[in-house]
């Protein structure tokens, strides 16, 4: 080969990479015209819908794609995701506006994940029938059926998640039980270490109501922090507010498939909340307050906590009193409950001993030594030594059982 015939194929050669170079550059920047500009914003619009349908297993709109290349950043608007409901009714999932934002994880091993994920206004809506079923659809592919959520989550990478201003409705019309309300504020920041990721969430919840044929409507509070990790749960702090109660409760739970729950909790309880609440004006009025602790696991629960009770007002024909008190220590488990220390005071007197109750059956019984004592003037007596009182019992007789 010559020197000439080389310095041809050298030319030809460098002429047709400076060709191949610009038909690429074209399409590139042609590329980057027509989706930059938001040309090709529907055929994108048309690939995330079917994506997303093929997840879901549902039918599912959106009204605006729009994508920041730069920012790496796309916001999706009127994103509705329907379910199985009935025409008319409120699709499963509606959000008035989604962020996402991406994170380059590696450019060599072609890893990306979500950095940030924002949902503006989202609706859910939970339908549960009649015949049992729910409007909540089936995935198309099976095998992520079985995928639990929270695998999701930590599988996505997501640094950020955020719900605000959301709204859920849980109707069953089967109870029939309603749930809704408005106002829901949900947030999860990743943190821990790549070898142990968990997320560190909080929840706010004031705008909820709970509704229970043919109870009154009660208005729910609730605010949550909590820590979530693959394996386990932890919940910081807990608050409940329903009605004139308040409930603050701590508790944490490791290994998801086989959960171990441990509690802590504190409340104070209003019983006109349940007069109002179940319509019974023969409730009793006061106030409770109650603190204890309680495990669940192996599907056995037990506890143990203190009650105090004052200002307690009954209202039978009978037999109505004002400023009864009550408190006592407990035990309880899926047996029952036991009070070994019951005490009560009324009329200027008290009534002491222990207390027991079976679930099965609802039976109540009156052991130890129940003792009633009143203040000089008033009458007096000793259940416990009293065989014409049915309630209480000898230290050496059998245990006396009142059922409803």
């Amino acid at each position: 080969m010559t020197r000439e015939t080389r310095h041809r194929k050298w030319r030809w050669l460098r002429h047709v990479a400076w060709v191949l170079g610009a038909k690429i550059l074209l399409i590139v920047t042609g590329l980057m015209i027509f989706f930059g500009s938001g040309a090709g914003n529907p055929l994108l619009s048309r690939l995330l819908v079917s994506r997303l349908e093929q997840m879901t297993g549902a039918k599912v709109e959106l009204r605006a794609l729009s994508i920041q290349w730069l920012a790496r950043r796309a916001t999706i608007k009127g994103l509705v995701i329907h379910g199985r409901e009935p025409a008319g009714t409120e699709p499963l999932f509606t959000a008035e506006e989604v962020q996402a934002g991406l994170r380059i994880d590696s450019i060599w091993g072609r890893r990306i994940s979500l950095d940030e994920l924002v949902l503006q206004q989202p609706h859910v809506h939970i339908r549960v029938a009649k015949n049992g079923t729910t409007n909540v659809p089936a995935p198309a592919r099976p095998g992520s059926i079985n995928n639990p959520l929270r695998d999701r989550l930590f599988e996505l990478h997501i640094r950020r998640l955020l719900l605000a201003d959301g709204w859920l409705l849980y109707n069953n019309t089967k109870t029939p039980i309603t749930v809704h309300g408005g106002d829901l504020r949900l947030g999860l920041d990743a943190g821990g270490t790549p070898d142990r990721p968990l997320y560190l969430g909080s929840l706010d919840w004031q705008n909820m109501q709970f509704t229970s044929k043919p109870y009154v409507p009660l208005k729910v509070g609730l605010t949550a922090k909590f820590t979530l990790w693959r394996d386990g749960f932890t919940l910081e702090q807990g608050a409940l507010s329903a009605g004139h109660s308040h409930l603050d409760a701590q508790a944490e739970m490791n290994n998801f498939s086989n959960p171990q729950w441990s509690f802590r909790y504190r409340g104070w309880v209003d019983l006109l909340d349940f007069r109002e609440t179940l319509r019974e004006p023969m409730v009793p009025t006061g106030r409770v307050d109650v603190r204890g602790d309680s495990q669940f696991a192996g599907g056995q629960f037990k506890g143990n906590g203190s009650y105090s009770a004052h200002d307690i007002a009954l209202p039978y024909v009978q037999f109505h009193a004002t400023g009864l008190t009550s408190r006592g220590s407990y035990r309880i488990d899926d047996r029952g409950l036991e009070i070994p220390d019951f005490f009560a005071g009324a009329l200027g007197g008290r009534v002491t001993g222990r207390v027991t109750m079976r679930f099965d059956g609802l039976q109540f019984g009156m052991g130890g030594s129940l003792q009633t004592r009143w203040k000089p003037g008033a009458a007096s007596s000793s259940t416990s030594k009293s065989p014409r009182r049915p309630c209480g019992r000898h230290p050496n007789s059998q245990q006396n059982t009142i059922n409803p």
